[in-house]
């Protein structure tokens, strides 16, 4: 049994949004993650040097790293839109904050997160 917190009406519409927002980044991040293995594939050696330089670790550390994150983002958009428990706990928290460090976009959907979840929990508190 999933346990399920209720929120301020005036946060659907918010939440709702920010589940979509999650779900847009997951699915762009599992295709980036696609095209990076794919471009693997067909790589010479010397591309895969350069590649290596590029991202700072190896090419298919960097999809895997990237496919594992996407994933988390496409459950986390699911549980906040159905308003699970662990999505307004230390792992939203977490995600959001995760988020402030991919300028610009990254940041803004990470300081939305933080301000919603902030939002939550001091209406949750005060009513």
């Amino acid at each position: 049994m999933s346990q399920q917190k209720r929120t301020a009406p005036e946060l659907d519409w918010h939440i709702l949004f920010l589940g979509r927002i999650y779900s847009f980044t997951g699915w762009l991040g599992l295709v980036g993650g696609g095209f990076l293995l794919l471009s693997l594939v067909n790589t010479q050696p010397q591309t895969t040097q350069v590649q290596t330089q590029v991202f700072g670790m190896h090419p298919s550390l960097s999809a895997f790293l990237l496919t594992c994150w996407s994933m988390l983002l496409l459950g986390f958009s699911k549980d906040i839109r159905g308003q699970q428990r662990w999505t307004t706990g230390i792992a939203g928290w977490l995600i959001g904050a995760f988020h402030l460090i991919s300028v610009p976009i990254g940041t803004a959907i990470g300081t939305y997160t933080l301000w919603i979840l902030a939002r939550q929990q001091y209406l949750a508190r005060n009513s």
